[in-house]
């Protein structure tokens, strides 16, 4: 009887271990840098073997509901995401943030000659100025992401054969991934940008054509997305915040926000 009370009460120390890695792991920034994917399982659970079997199901679960321990920011201003990304809905939502989206559409056009990392804000701003009827009730969230590579700009292909010349051009090279974030309230625009690293194997055509055809990449700047299968395969190295990538640096978008309601 001793024992199995030890064997419980062990199992439940167990069990709220590795609820609190998947919570936290699922929130730090940092650890893509690391190749460490965001809400992972501790490391010992992939081990295998019979006495792993009912840790790795918590486990699971703890990554189905960590929601549910997301501390949520309370605004004073309600907050339009002007963005009909669901990756950028899904990192605002994950910072517990409370908010409505509102699209407009906004030409994305910019000049050739403006400096590459200038592209994201100078985008984004001009989206947060469609909505100048709206700011003095609402703070609004715009943003813009754009990949570099020898000076050029790529934005979201427009089909196909754009978005192969663009992964074939990536393709064992190191590009810039650049984000612009515009935070828009009462006529007074706050834009700020982040820029990440990232390096690419090199891509076998084939690999490009089947990504290009499952996925159809044409909603994302540089036509792929890292968290989907091309970024598992074709991503060797990230320098900077892997979130910014995805769409959004939450970590600075929170900061920001913040200092707004401060």
């Amino acid at each position: 009887m001793i024992k199995r009370a030890h064997s419980r009460q062990t199992g439940w120390a167990r069990t709220k271990e590795i609820i609190r890695h998947v919570d936290s792991s699922s929130k730090d920034i940092n650890l893509q840098k690391n190749n460490i994917s965001p809400g992972t399982c501790p490391s010992d659970l992939t081990e295998g073997g019979i006495n792993h079997r009912g840790f790795r199901w918590i486990c699971y679960l703890a990554r189905q509901f960590r929601y549910i321990s997301i501390r949520r920011m309370k605004t004073k201003v309600p907050i339009i995401l002007a963005s009909a990304s669901p990756r950028r809905q899904e990192l605002l939502t994950d910072l517990g943030i409370t908010y409505t989206v509102f699209v407009r559409e906004v030409d994305e056009f910019f000049p050739e000659d403006i400096h590459p990392r200038a592209v994201a804000v100078l985008i984004s701003e001009n989206k947060a100025k469609a909505y100048d009827d709206m700011d003095k009730q609402n703070i609004i969230i715009t943003a813009d992401t754009v990949v570099t590579i020898d000076g050029k700009v790529f934005g979201k292909p427009k089909d196909s054969r754009e978005a192969e010349a663009m992964l074939l051009k990536l393709s064992g090279k190191t590009h810039s991934v650049i984000t612009g974030v515009t935070i828009f309230h009462k006529g007074k625009f706050k834009s700020i940008s982040e820029e990440t690293l990232v390096t690419f194997r090199t891509i076998r055509k084939a690999d490009i054509s089947h990504y290009i055809e499952t996925y159809q990449p044409f909603d994302k700047a540089g036509a792929y997305g890292i968290q989907e299968w091309i970024g598992k395969v074709a991503v060797s190295r990230i320098d900077g915040d892997y979130y910014n990538v995805v769409g959004l640096p939450v970590g600075r978008v929170y900061q920001e926000l913040q200092e707004f309601e401060a």
